[in-house]
């Protein structure tokens, strides 16, 4: 168990840097936001590499920067997409020729494109900056996450940065033995969440911008009454549901969201364009998770507003975590809201327990053993198929796929992160309770609690379902239709980022099977895992071995052992013994075995070459 190491700081000190030239290695509990950590490694002579979780943290550092008022000249380089290799080099030997510290900062995933464009790293401080992100991005990252921890391994100069640090039973073991620091900032300002649940949050905001509109929105601090809401709501529909019930223009909002063709083609829907964090102030400011980290705000007179659906699993906010990120982002002092919290949600609805998870887990940590022993006792072709299968990247798969050591291993860091969840999200929303219990976890006071006139209005049904994977496979297929000379649309491209199958899925399975399928992902990718040539090839080397031209066989053991084979190929298919008709030619035929007529086949010859796959009527996909 980790110890941390208190670091007093002296009283008055506001910033890191009023007491603090460098960061130590290790893992840095900074408690409070805003305290000015990232400014401390960016301002001192060091050369410095900062790991970010998210590009608009890049975006907000590089527009503070040159910076005079810091006695800081330089420029800081953002590696995202776009930055080559040559333009990392160029910007180093610039900074050795002005004798300018190296300052650069990048996206977790683009680390090593900054380690193989300076190759010697050993003298740069490297910073993950928010690292209890890693924890999120290792279950459904693991590849880019794993390659940026490898990265690091064995460097002196690492510190792991973050207000909200991870509890030790959930960390990766590349950090467990790592030395942890606390900043003791004293007596620390609290902010006072003023919080009202309510079945519609979407329409309770709604109703509050109408407020703020009117000039009603009965908030007033000394005389002061907010100018600007910053809405933090992890959905971009539901920011759309919003600007349009609240009947908004973009001249009123801002909208600070990845800029993906799918979150433009969403906004543009309603004339609003995407913005930064460096985007001029405007009345309405709306901010999904991209923003929830490092991302700074500067208003006089801004208001924070949180608004979750615990029934939506994107737009749920972990408390303990989120929220403390999400207080003290507007920076100005002067601001009399800036410690002001006020937070709109629902309950939601979640039927799991400790005990069910639990035994989930355990069942998909016990698959994944049996895949991981079968993978290492299988041949070549029988690695190529199930490897196949991990890349699909399925969430319930606990194996992941090592392609440098070619290897399996447990993903722990999923089962660590899906405990993580429960504990800070699901058991959260179940009730009032839980939500006040994680508030006053969360260092915060919960004393205050204000009434909201504008919670009881009429509520509109909310619109907030994202793209169904049938919508995107059916654009898809349009997509397709406007590639010249094999190169595809810049739609088909994003479809393929948020579903990376769907390419193979166009090019292995008719649309009538898809379509028989009901447009379940799921079920659409066990089908494709089984017609990839890989699969084949292992499943065929497998009936060579198992069956010999003219043998009788009787259908309870073909079934047997395609049940057999298709378990240890990571096949979810049900068995049928009628399965051996796509590999052989048959006939149908009764032995008598101790008085009894036993039903079989009698293989005639093998047909591999003419393999089919049997319309999707007649699929059968395991449950």
């Amino acid at each position: 168990m980790q110890v941390e190491k208190n670091v007093k700081a002296p009283h008055g000190a506001k910033y890191l840097r009023d007491f603090m030239s460098e960061l130590p290695n290790g893992i840095l509990n900074k408690v409070e936001t805003g305290c000015g950590a990232t400014t401390v490694a960016l301002i001192n002579p060091e050369n410095t590499i900062i790991c970010c979780p998210n590009k608009q943290m890049i975006i907000n550092k590089q527009n503070q920067y040159p910076n005079e008022e810091l006695g800081c000249p330089y420029t800081i380089l953002g590696v995202m997409q776009g930055v080559y290799k040559e333009d990392i080099q160029q910007y180093v030997e610039e900074c050795i020729s002005k004798g300018h510290p190296v300052k650069i900062m990048v996206t977790y995933n683009s680390f090593y494109k900054v380690k193989e464009a300076i190759h010697e790293i050993g003298d740069y401080r490297i910073v993950v900056d928010e690292y209890q992100a890693l924890l999120k991005e290792y279950s459904f990252r693991d590849k880019d996450i794993r390659r940026l921890l490898k990265g690091i391994r064995g460097l002196v100069k690492v510190t792991f940065l973050s207000a909200t640090p991870v509890p030790y039973g959930f960390i990766p073991d590349e950090l467990k033995d790592l030395d942890c620091y606390r900043i003791d900032w004293g007596q620390t300002v609290m902010c006072k969440p003023i919080r009202r649940v309510t079945n519609k949050p979407y329409q309770a905001a709604i109703k509050m911008i109408l407020d703020h509109k009117a000039g009603a929105l009965g908030i007033e601090i000394e005389g002061n009454k907010p100018e600007e809401l910053y809405l933090y709501i992890n959905s971009v529909r539901g920011i759309k549901a919003i600007i349009e019930g609240a009947g908004l223009t973009n001249e009123q909002v801002r909208v600070i969201c990845s800029d993906s063709d799918e979150n433009r083609k969403t906004l543009a829907e309603i004339g609003i364009e995407i913005s930064t964090t460096a985007s001029p102030n405007k009345p309405y400011t709306f901010c999904t998770s991209t923003v929830f980290c490092g991302s700074d705000f500067y208003s006089t007179s801004g208001l924070t507003v949180i608004v979750s659906d615990g029934r939506n699993s994107n737009t749920r906010l972990d408390i303990a975590t989120d929220v403390l990120q999400i207080a003290g982002r507007i920076r100005n002092e002067d601001n009399p809201f800036r410690y002001m919290l006020l937070h709109i949600y629902n309950t939601g609805s979640t039927s799991q327990t400790r005990e069910g998870l639990d035994a989930y887990i355990q069942k998909r940590i016990h698959s994944a053993e049996v895949m991981i022993k079968v993978f290492n006792l299988g041949d070549e072709k029988d690695k190529e198929a199930i490897a196949e299968r991990i890349k699909m990247q399925d969430e319930d798969e606990f194996a992941m796929y090592d392609e440098d050591t070619n290897t399996l291993s447990i993903n722990q860091m999923k089962a660590n992160y899906l405990r993580y969840k429960f504990e800070t999200i699901d058991e959260v929303y179940r009730n009032g309770v839980a939500i006040r219990e994680a508030y006053a976890k969360a260092g915060m006071d919960v004393s205050t609690a204000y009434q909201w006139q504008y919670i009881a209005e009429e509520y509109l049904e909310s619109i907030t379902t994202s793209n169904s994977f049938r919508n995107l496979y059916l654009e898809y297929l349009e997509e397709l239709k406007k590639s010249v000379f094999g190169q595809r649309t810049q739609r088909a491209k994003f479809i393929e980022g948020k579903y990376p199958t769907i390419y193979r899925i166009t090019e292995y399975l008719t649309t009538e099977e898809v379509k028989g399928l009901h447009y379940n992902i799921t079920l659409v990718n066990d089908l494709l895992h089984y017609k990839l040539p890989k699969t084949q090839d292992a499943v065929k080397a497998r009936l060579e071995r198992l069956y010999k031209t003219s043998g009788f066989y009787p259908l309870k053991y073909i079934k047997s052992e395609f049940s057999r084979l298709y378990n240890s190929l990571g096949i979810k298919i049900k068995p049928s013994a009628s399965d051996i008709k796509q590999y052989y030619e048959v006939q149908e035929a009764q032995e008598t075995n101790r008085g009894k007529r036993v039903h079989g086949y009698r293989i005639v010859e093998k047909c591999f070459c003419i393999f089919h796959i049997p319309s999707s009527s007649t699929y059968k996909l395991s449950a």
